[in-house]
């Protein structure tokens, strides 16, 4: 009795183990993992987990896939590189964003309706193909405004009413403390090989339409990153090409571009984490004296942890960031400088003695080289009156 008592007691004693749940797994977007992979570009695995609080094992397992995440399509945000390899629904969807940003610049109204305005003129076999395969018109305009707001969503525009002139001042109030030649505004443009007129002279009737055989004025082929100060100065320009990181056109054609500025290779000739690192140790630094403001976008890139450490780290600068849905109205550059730089280029494009036929690289050359001359051509006068119009008219705040 005593042993069935003493086992039984000691039955009581024994310890509960307690099933544990597992850990819920943490997801992280490409963006962050993006952001991982700059940081050990330029230190080390131990580093980029400690500054951004992930386990190294994480941060290895990312490098061991880092082709993968860095050749992905889709949103930034999507945590996974599910769909990889899944082409955009818009084949054309460099151009598109370019037109979007190029029409918010111009402070005119962006709604799904002028985007689809823009396929229907520019893309009309992509659009008839697409409405071939839907039950009705209706139906296919329908999944067509819903694959534009989705586009929208994807690409960081959100429907919003315009910013409130107090929201603003709020914002630029800080530029009050810095002297002309410390406030820094940089924006980025897309540089087409082709800048027609918007319109064409045609005759009467169907015989003489406005079509243009060979025309393609939203063919992109690089992207143009605009820094200017606010007492005039204009900066080197640094230009994203399109093309593989250390492939034929980083190693052998960037050697023919003007010297004087600084050349990145990406993929869809974007802005990037890695690109914005380029741009902050190989030009702002250089430009940068004393300790400054540097206005941009909320774009991802520039608002980072990584790329706010970056402009402060290189530069002695401090970001920032305009509102969102502002530039348009509050970012010198948008406000005063690419419309006029643009209608240099333009003035050029018309001039010069191309027939079109040349390689995509020479394409880019040539862009560049326009580009430089237009930049060269605009007077500082311009580049002063843009900062005065976007930054001087909210220092006074309605009561």
């Amino acid at each position: 009795m005593a042993g069935c008592h003493s086992a039984c007691f000691a039955k009581e004693d024994m310890p509960v183990h307690k099933r544990e749940m597992p850990k819920a797994k943490k997801s992280y977007t490409i963006a962050k993992k993006r952001e991982a992979l700059d940081l050990v570009a330029v230190s080390s695995e131990l580093e980029a987990a400690t500054r951004l609080g992930i386990s190294r094992r994480t941060i290895r397992d990312w490098v061991a896939e880092k082709d993968k995440i860095r050749e992905f399509t889709g949103s930034e945000r999507s945590p996974t590189l599910k769909g990889q390899g899944k082409r955009e629904l818009f084949p054309f969807f460099h151009g598109l964003i370019n037109y979007m940003k190029d029409r918010r610049r111009a402070e005119k109204i962006l709604s799904t309706k002028h985007m689809i305005i823009y396929i229907k003129s520019n893309h009309a076999g992509w659009l008839a193909n697409y409405m071939a395969d839907k039950v009705s018109p209706q139906s296919g305009i329908h999944a067509l405004e819903r694959a534009c707001q989705r586009f929208c969503e994807r690409y960081g525009y959100t429907p919003q009413k315009p910013q409130s002139t107090k929201k603003n001042a709020e914002t630029l109030a800080v530029c009050v403390d810095y002297k002309l030649f410390e406030i820094f505004n940089v924006d980025e443009t897309g540089i087409d090989f082709d800048m027609p007129p918007k319109r064409s002279w045609a005759g009467r009737g169907h015989h003489d339409s406005a079509k243009v055989l060979g025309l393609n004025k939203h063919s992109t082929r690089l992207t143009a990153v605009i820094t200017a100060r606010a007492d005039g100065k204009k900066m080197p320009i640094l230009f994203i090409v399109r093309g593989k990181p250390g492939g034929s056109i980083e190693t052998k054609e960037l050697k023919k571009y003007p010297k004087g500025h600084v050349y990145a290779v990406q993929e869809n000739a974007w802005m990037d984490t890695r690109v914005w690192k380029k741009y902050t140790s190989e030009l702002l630094k250089y430009e940068v004296n004393v300790p400054s403001l540097l206005l941009l976008d909320n774009f991802e890139a520039h608002i980072s942890e990584v790329g706010q450490n970056a402009v402060l780290e290189d530069a002695i600068a401090r970001v920032v960031p305009l509102p969102p849905n502002s530039t348009s109205v509050c970012q010198p550059l948008d406000v005063g400088v690419m419309g006029p730089l643009k209608q240099l280029m333009k003035s050029l494009w018309l001039i010069e003695d191309n027939t079109g036929d040349e390689r995509a690289p020479d394409q880019c050359l040539i862009c560049s080289k326009r580009t430089l001359a237009a930049w060269e051509l605009l007077g500082e006068e311009d580049v002063k009156k843009a900062f005065v119009k976007a930054i001087h008219r909210y220092h006074t705040v309605e009561g």
